[in-house]
């Protein structure tokens, strides 16, 4: 997916059987966590995280940067 710098962008994620784990974003390019659940935990403000319930997560970036670019990856988290 390309993104022009300025942009926002939305990168879905759709879970099925959730339960009591929790979705977490990563950008696995820097080994960086972003969002765990409902909280965001990069002090980047231009990233946000919101869903409908517990099937689908996106994760939100704003004003898209070249420091941006890179591969993402959201992942159940089973352990506590």
């Amino acid at each position: 997916m390309t993104i022009a710098a300025g942009r926002e962008v939305v990168l879905p994620c759709v879970v099925n059987n959730l339960g009591s784990y929790k979705v977490a974003w990563i950008h696995t390019d820097k080994h960086t966590l972003l969002t765990l659940h409902d909280r965001v935990i990069t002090r980047n403000v231009r990233y946000s995280i919101s869903h409908n319930g517990y099937r689908t997560w996106w994760l939100n970036i704003k004003d898209v940067e070249e420091s941006d670019k890179g591969e993402f990856m959201c992942q159940i988290n089973t352990s506590p």
